[in-house]
């Protein structure tokens, strides 16, 4: 027979499987919505208040995610991760000595790397090198699998002019993890600087059809051609590296205000727009859904995100969106013309003809629709 324990735990394993099961889906008001219901049945468990924490990190509501995180060690004063995530709230609000009594907490609880890479962070923040140093190797010293310890040592010997240390902490970096490009970009980058530029067109040429607005990638590129003597392609590089500049300038712009502004729906939604614009089509839809998660019944956004997810791919994904706008409101027209639109890519004329009668049908002032129905009509 269950008792009433088994079945409170396996309730809050339920809620806290599908918060998180959001979280890395990026549908954060879903997740927010499963951690909010479930914290009304079982408000004592720090799992709930953890994952909702986690949540309102990824939605930029740094002031209640602190709130979830506080709660949670009232609650479970060793949790694993709990403190940590309180020092990345605190170095969000720059609250720095906070951020390191709570990174230093979290490394008394748990052997860990990641509160000492958080503490070399904001040591290096305050202007602390030396400290910011020893942190990051005890944060390699944790573990050594750990990417970021040695990506970031690789910044600070790059920034003390120590290249040939620079170069072989990026290397670290990248063999632990070469499927970040970041690291990837540091690795080329470091091999330009000590004059080994073959090896940074091998490591950069892939990294720019990767990432086609990668700006410093492009830049890195053309000067290693150059110093190559391939001055055809080395121009091409360099030319496109300087119509990046300035967008990324904007997007780098966008982004401070977003995250200062963390409230403000317009500045979130300008962000997002840059980097669609820029066909950085993963980053946008990350961004639009953190947009949504403070107007969660704008349904053109909803159906803007929906359309992304289309484009890159993921059709289940871009087909729930739909749904969930229509659910909303029946009448909506572009969601409609977005499933006819697919459909006809597909050649399924059933649920083509289905969709394009609805989008007709409640799209009369929609000029998409109407440019859309000549095409119908044409073809009949």
């Amino acid at each position: 027979m269950t008792t009433t324990t088994d079945a409170s735990v396996a309730g809050i394993r339920n809620a806290v499987s599908e918060a998180q099961s959001s979280l890395e889906r990026r549908e954060y008001l879903n997740g927010l919505a499963a951690a909010d219901s479930a914290l009304i049945l079982f408000p004592t468990s720090p799992d709930l208040h953890f994952v909702k924490g986690r949540l309102l990190f990824e939605t930029n509501q740094i002031d209640l995610a602190r709130v979830s995180f506080e709660r949670v060690v009232q609650l479970k004063s060793d949790y694993e991760g709990a403190w940590h995530n309180l020092g990345n709230t605190a170095f969000r609000q720059k609250k720095y000595q906070d951020a390191l009594g709570f990174y230093r907490q979290e490394a008394q609880m748990h052997a860990a790397a990641r509160p000492w890479h958080g503490m070399g962070g904001t040591y290096w923040t305050l202007g602390l090198a030396d400290s910011a140093r020893w942190a990051y190797e005890r944060a390699i010293e944790a573990d050594a699998s750990y990417a970021p310890g040695y990506s970031s040592l690789s910044d600070w010997y790059e920034s003390n002019g120590s290249f040939t240390e620079a170069l072989a902490y990026a290397k670290d970096a990248y063999d632990r993890a070469p499927g970040v490009t970041d690291y990837q970009l540091k690795l080329g980058a470091l091999q330009f600087r000590v004059g080994d530029f073959e090896e940074a067109i091998a490591i950069l040429t892939p990294l720019v059809e990767q990432e086609p607005w990668n700006h410093t990638a492009e830049f890195t590129l053309g000067q290693a051609l150059q110093r190559m003597g391939k001055t055809d392609e080395a121009v091409l590089h360099l030319q496109r590296a300087e119509q990046l500049r300035e967008m990324q300038a904007t997007i780098d712009r966008l982004r401070r205000t977003a995250r200062e502004q963390s409230g403000n729906f317009q500045a979130q939604l300008a962000y997002a727009d840059a980097l669609r614009s820029a066909r950085r089509t993963n980053e946008a839809i990350r961004e639009y859904e953190v947009a949504l998660s403070l107007r969660p019944n704008n349904l053109a956004l909803r159906n803007n995100i929906a359309t992304l997810y289309l484009e890159s791919g993921d059709v289940e994904r871009a087909f729930i969106g739909f749904n969930s706008v229509l659910e909303r409101d029946s009448t909506y027209s572009d969601a409609w013309l977005n499933m006819a639109l697919h459909y006809g890519r597909l050649g399924d004329r059933q649920r083509y003809t289905v969709a394009f009668q609805n989008a007709v049908r409640y799209g009369a002032d929609n000029p998409r629709v109407q440019e859309l129905r000549s095409r119908f009509e044409t073809d009949q």
